[in-house]
């Protein structure tokens, strides 16, 4: 786990989320987006399908997260995604686009 000091939203006031919750789709959403838009080449429906699965996990990690500086988020979804993405012939630097996109 990083450290909470890295993570600033950790530290945030949890009623902070009653502001989010009811765009959290929207969130998912615009998020694929761009994803989707920092990319060379269009995915394959199985990496879609493995990305927005990463991607709503991470976003529920967050907002489960905001306001509770000691939580352990469990990472191996990260894990699973990299080998999946590794599996399928992707190099790391376009893992990486995924998630910097």
């Amino acid at each position: 786990m990083t450290k909470a000091s890295a993570q600033p939203w950790r530290r945030l006031d949890a009623s902070v989320l009653t502001r989010l919750e009811p765009d959290t789709a929207a969130i998912a959403s615009a998020a694929m987006d761009q994803v989707r838009a920092g990319l060379r080449t269009p995915l394959d429906d199985r990496t879609v399908a493995n990305v927005q699965t990463t991607l709503d996990v991470a976003l529920d990690a967050f907002f489960t997260e905001i306001g509770q500086p000691d939580i352990i988020t469990d990472c191996e979804v990260y894990r699973a995604q990299g080998r999946a993405q590794y599996t399928a012939g992707r190099s790391l630097e376009e893992m990486l686009g995924f998630y910097q996109s």
